[in-house]
């Protein structure tokens, strides 16, 4: 709302909020460099506050009825998130301390969101004996839901937990506070990127690495969804057991997949350092 305030000032009325007033209010904050998302979480604010006005006849007519503001294209303007392939990963793991490699593998291997959900993340909602993760705080209502593990993923966690012991009931702790969770990693992130000699990318990536790997591995679009916690119309309540199995198919895909790719890896590398070692051989 201030910011708002701040455009229009305090004396101007809902009803000269007009469709032409809102497209300078856009084009001024697109000025500033505001990203088009933020600028459209504006305008999901202003329609909201102007159709109750509206509602309550304070004005006479919305000027987001028929829509006559258009919000913008966010799609062009999001940064591109980075692909890693298994080698870099690799890399990345080898240069990680233990609680960032931890992290690490839990996000590459279930897709969790970094703030919202991987951080906060207690032990009391990680199952080892089924291999499962009860995620109870998201950012919609969709993304609270069960993840399965993959082997690497359980072991990993397995070696953190034997690692910091009972200090917190929260699996990556404030150690300063640790009846507190971490915010945040972005400093040892990128020492760890730096290290590993990759180029800097956001570790929320990660997530995208998640879903791009599970697509390769197999994964139809609706349960990729589903298994991401995003809000999908096709995957109904009632067969949620039904859809839990898939799920857990989808991680048994996504451990094949790695699997596949580390051997073409290790074959490929091999093959190379063989035809190195030939040209090396002086001919007669």
């Amino acid at each position: 709302m201030r910011v708002f305030v701040d455009h229009f000032g305090e004396q101007t009325r809902l009803s000269e909020m007009t469709p032409g007033r809102m497209e300078e209010f856009k084009q001024a904050r697109l000025k500033v460099e505001v990203s088009p998302a933020s600028i459209n979480r504006d305008l999901a604010t202003a329609r909201l506050f102007l159709k109750q006005a509206a509602r309550q006849r304070f004005i006479a007519r919305s000027p987001f009825t028929d829509d006559q503001i258009d919000f913008l294209e966010e799609r062009k303007s999001r940064r591109r998130p980075r692909i890693i392939t298994f080698q870099e990963e690799q890399k990345l793991l080898g240069a990680a301390p233990p609680l960032l490699r931890a992290l690490v593998v839990l996000l590459l291997e279930t897709g969790l969101r970094v703030g919202k959900e991987a951080l906060p993340l207690k032990w009391a909602d990680v199952d080892f004996a089924n291999g499962i993760i009860q995620v109870r705080q998201s950012k919609t209502l969709a993304g609270r839901r069960i993840v399965y593990m993959s082997k690497l993923c359980s072991a990993e966690l397995l070696n953190w937990k034997r690692l910091i012991g009972a200090v917190s009931p929260f699996v990556f702790p404030n150690m300063d506070t640790p009846t507190a969770h971490l915010k945040g990693v972005r400093k040892p992130w990128v020492r760890c990127l730096e290290e590993a000699r990759l180029d800097y990318f956001r570790i929320y990536d990660l997530r995208a690495n998640f879903a791009s790997r599970l697509s390769a591995a197999g994964a139809p679009d609706n349960l990729l969804a589903g298994v991401l916690g995003h809000q999908t119309a096709s995957l109904v309540s009632t067969y949620a057991k039904v859809v839990d199995e898939y799920r857990k198919d989808a991680i048994t895909k996504l451990e094949t997949y790695r699997k596949e790719q580390q051997e073409k890896t290790a074959a490929a590398s091999e093959a190379s350092s063989t035809t190195e070692h030939t040209e090396s051989i002086p001919t007669i």
